[in-house]
C-alpha cells in the first residue's frame, strides 16, 4: 500500500470512529433523564499496523464495542433498598390511617364507652327513673353504633388491602412476562452480533427488575447466556430463562374475603407463597394485615368480647323493673363454631363449637385446630403456639386460654384436616343491644337479707351477692335465728329455716367484726344463687335475721353499682395470666400500641428513604449521565473528527502531487 492510501484510510477510520463516539456522547445527552439508563462509552482501539522496513506503520483506529458504566454491586444494592422502601413506606400509610381512627376523640371508641357507663351511673343514683333508664338503652345502641362503625372502617381497610393486592399481583405479573420477553431478546441479539452487549436493552431490562422489587423483594442470578433469572418469596422463580411464572390472588383457605398469594409455574401446582413474600409493595401490604389490622382488629373484638361476656354475666345476677331476673343486655359473643379448611376432606363431619369460658383469660388471636395422626392440635395463631395436644376434639382450656371446645362428629377428620376458631375479630361486628324495653334493665338484686323489728341484740347482717341464679326466686325465705348452742353444747350459732343449710357457726365474741357466709347452690335441691353475705356484732338468742326474694325493688341499685364497676374493674388480660386491665383501659392500650406501632413504622420509613437515597445517588455516580462530561467529551471527539478530516484533505493533496508528478 501507498503512504497516501495509508494516510487516507487511517483516517477514515478516524473519521468513522470519532463519528460514532459523538454518536455515543448524543445518546447519553438524549436519555440524560430517562429512567434506568446507563452512560454509554465508545471504546475505541488502534487497528492493526502494517509492517514495513522501516518498522510498523499503524492503520487508524476502531470501535471495539460500545460499554455501558455498569456495576452489579451498586444495582443489587439499589434493588434492596427499593423493597425495603416500598414495604415500609406502604406499611406505614396504612398504619397511619388505623392510628387516625382509633385515636380520633370523637370517633374512637373512648367516648362511646365514657357516654355508656355516665348513663349507668346516672340511673344507679336514681333507678326507677324511666328517663335515666331509657339514657342508659339509648347510650348502648350509640356504643353498639360505635363498634360497628370501627369494624366497618377496618373491613374497609382489609379490602382496601386485597384491591392492592390483586393490583399488585397483576403488576408483577406484567413485569414478570416482560423480563422473560426481554431475556429472550438479549439473547437473541448477543447471538446475532457476536456477543456485543446490547445496552439499550440490558437497561430496560434491570429498570424493568429494579420496577419489580417496588412491588416484591427480588433476588437476581445471571446465566452465562445473558438471560436473568429473577426469584422471589421462599426461592420460588418468577423468571427463569424466557419463562415466567404466574402469581395469582386467591381466597384464603378459611376466609373467603381475605386474598392470599398464589404461585405456579408453567401450569404445574398452585402453591400458596403468602407468609414467604417480603419486601415491595405487596410484602408491606401482608405484613400490615396479617399485623397491626388484624392485632387492631383481634384486640377491639376482645374489648367488644369483654364488655358483652362480662356485662351480660352480671346483669343476669339482677332483677328488671317487673321484678324478673335479668337476659343478656347485650349480644351473645362467647359461642363460636369452627370454620372447615376449605380443602378438608369432603368426607369430614365434624362440628366444633368454642365457648368462651373465661373472659379474663382470653387473648386476642385466632385458633387453629389441626388433625394429625390421631391427634387434634390447638394452635393460638398469634404467636404460633400450640396450646393443646390431645387424642380428643372436645378440650378444656379455660385455665390457660379462656375457652373450651364441644366436639360433635358424623364423620372423623383425616389427615391434614383444620379448623378455625375465631372469638374476638369479628366480635365488634356483631357487637348489638339483646334488650329492646328500659324496663328489662336488671339494676336490683334478686334477694334481700334484713332483720326481724323484735331482734334486742346489735347484730347486723348485710345486703349480700348473688353469683349465680340457681332455684331462683326463692319459693319461702330462709330465716337465720341465734343460738348459743346451734351447733352443739356451748357452740353459737344459726339455725337456718326454711332450706337445707345450717346451722352456721358464729361466735359474736371472736367474730362481732363480721363473719361472710355463702349459701351454696351445687344443685337443685341444695341452695339459692350461692348468695354471699355477712354478719357482725352481738345477736341476742332467738334473734332472727331473714334472706328472701327482692320484691318491689325500684329503688335498689345494687345490682347497677356492679354493673357500673366494669368501667374501672379488671376485666381482661393485658400480657399475664388473669384480668388486669378493664374494658376502658384496654382499648387505651389499644390506642396506645397503635400510636406506638405507627410512629416506628414511621422512623423505618424515613431510615430507610435514606438509604435508598443513598443507593440511588451511588448508582447515579456510576451509571448517570453529566452533561458537562459529555459536553466536553462532545468537543473532545468533534475536535479529533476535525484533524481526522485535515487528513483526507492532506491524503488528497498529496495523491494530487503524485498524479502532477507523473504527469510531468
Amino acid at each position: 500500500m501507498t503512504a497516501t492510501g495509508n494516510l487516507l484510510g487511517t483516517a477514515v477510520s478516524g473519521l468513522l470512529a470519532y463519528q460514532r463516539a459523538m454518536a455515543a456522547t448524543g445518546h447519553n445527552v438524549s436519555n440524560a433523564n430517562t429512567p434506568g439508563y446507563s452512560r454509554q462509552t465508545s471504546v475505541l482501539t488502534a487497528q492493526s499496523p502494517l509492517p514495513s522496513g522501516g518498522g510498523f506503520i499503524g492503520t487508524g483506529v476502531t470501535v471495539e464495542t460500545v460499554t455501558r458504566a455498569y456495576d452489579q454491586f451498586l444495582t443489587a444494592q439499589l434493588r434492596t433498598t427499593t423493597s425495603g422502601q416500598g414495604q415500609l413506606s406502604t406499611s406505614y400509610a396504612l398504619s397511619k390511617q388505623i392510628d387516625n381512627i382509633v385515636a380520633d376523640p370523637q370517633a374512637g371508641l373512648s367516648p362511646a364507652l365514657q357516654d355508656f357507663f355516665a348513663a349507668l351511673q346516672t340511673v344507679a343514683d336514681d333507678p326507677n327513673a324511666s328517663s335515666a333508664r331509657q339514657l342508659l338503652l339509648s347510650q348502648a345502641t350509640s356504643l353498639t353504633n360505635r363498634f360497628h362503625y370501627l369494624a366497618d372502617r377496618f373491613n374497609n381497610l382489609a379490602s382496601s388491602v386485597n384491591t392492592q393486592i390483586s393490583s399488585t399481583i397483576s403488576q408483577a405479573n406484567a413485569l414478570g412476562s416482560s423480563i422473560a420477553k426481554m431475556n429472550q431478546q438479549i439473547y437473541e441479539l448477543e447471538g446475532a452480533y457476536a456477543g456485543q452487549p446490547p445496552n439499550d436493552m440490558l437497561d430496560k431490562r434491570d429498570e424493568a427488575i429494579r420496577q419489580l422489587s417496588e412491588l416484591v423483594a427480588v433476588r437476581v442470578v445471571s446465566q452465562d447466556n445473558g438471560m436473568q433469572n429473577v426469584f422471589i418469596g421462599n426461592g420460588q422463580g418468577l423468571v427463569i430463562g424466557n419463562q415466567a411464572a404466574v402469581l395469582s390472588a386467591t381466597q384464603n383457605e378459611f376466609d373467603p374475603e381475605t386474598l392470599d398469594v398464589s404461585y405456579s409455574f408453567g401450569g404445574g401446582t398452585v402453591a400458596n407463597i403468602t407468609h414467604n413474600i417480603t419486601g415491595g409493595k405487596l410484602g408491606g401490604v401482608i405484613d400490615f394485615r396479617d399485623g397491626l389490622l388484624k392485632t387492631t382488629m383481634d384486640q377491639l373484638g376482645r374489648v367488644a368480647l369483654g364488655l358483652s361476656d362480662a356485662f351480660n354475666a352480671q346483669h343476669r345476677l339482677g332483677l328488671d323493673q317487673g321484678n324478673a331476673l335479668g337476659q343478656d343486655f347485650f349480644t351473645d359473643l362467647g359461642t363460636q363454631v369452627a370454620v372447615d379448611n376449605r380443602t378438608n376432606n369432603v368426607a369430614t363431619n365434624i362440628t366444633l363449637t368454642g365457648t368462651v369460658t373465661d373472659i379474663g383469660a382470653l387473648k386476642a388471636s385466632d385458633y387453629r385446630i389441626d388433625f394429625s395422626a390421631g391427634i387434634y392440635n390447638v394452635v393460638r395463631m398469634s404467636d404460633n403456639t400450640v396450646v393443646s395436644a390431645s387424642a380428643s376434639a372436645a378440650v378444656d382450656l379455660t385455665a390457660t386460654e379462656g375457652f373450651s371446645i364441644a366436639a360433635a362428629m358424623v364423620t372423623a377428620p383425616t389427615n391434614g384436616d383444620s379448623f378455625m376458631l375465631r372469638f374476638t375479630a369479628p366480635a365488634a361486628k356483631n357487637f348489638g343491644v339483646s334488650i329492646t324495653q328500659s324496663s328489662q334493665i336488671a339494676l336490683a338484686a334478686p334477694l334481700r337479707s334484713s332483720a326481724t323489728l323484735t331482734n334486742t341484740g346489735n347484730g347486723a347482717i348485710t345486703q349480700g351477692a348473688v353469683s349465680n341464679t340457681l332455684n331462683l326466686p326463692m319459693g319461702a325465705p330462709l330465716t337465720l335465728t341465734f343460738s348459743p348452742n346451734a351447733l352443739g353444747a356451748g357452740v353459737p350459732g344459726f339455725t337456718v329455716a326454711g332450706g337445707v343449710f345450717g346451722p352456721l357457726a358464729y361466735n359474736p365474741a371472736t367474730e362481732f367484726a363480721g363473719k361472710s357466709f355463702t349459701l351454696a347452690a351445687p344443685g337443685p335441691a341444695a341452695g339459692y344463687g350461692s348468695y354471699t353475705f355477712s354478719i357482725s356484732g352481738t345477736p341476742s338468742t332467738n334473734d332472727t335475721f331473714i334472706i328472701g326474694n327482692n320484691t318491689n325493688a325500684a329503688s335498689d341499685n345494687r345490682n347497677a353499682l356492679k354493673l357500673v364497676g366494669f368501667q374501672t374493674n379488671p376485666t381482661l388480660i393485658n400480657g399475664a395470666a388473669g384480668p388486669t386491665v378493664s374494658i376502658l383501659g384496654a382499648y387505651t392500650n389499644l390506642v396506645a400500641d397503635v400510636g406506638t406501632r405507627t410512629r416506628q413504622a414511621d422512623i423505618d420509613h424515613q431510615a430507610q428513604q435514606a438509604l435508598l437515597n443513598q443507593a440511588v445517588e451511588s448508582q447515579s455516580n456510576i451509571a448517570g449521565v453529566n452533561l458537562d462530561e459529555e459536553a466536553a467529551n462532545l468537543v473532545r471527539f468533534q475536535q479529533a473528527y476535525q484533524a481526522a478530516a485535515q487528513m483526507v484533505s492532506a491524503s488528497q493533496t498529496m495523491f494530487a502531487t503524485l498524479l502532477s508528478v507523473t504527469r510531468g
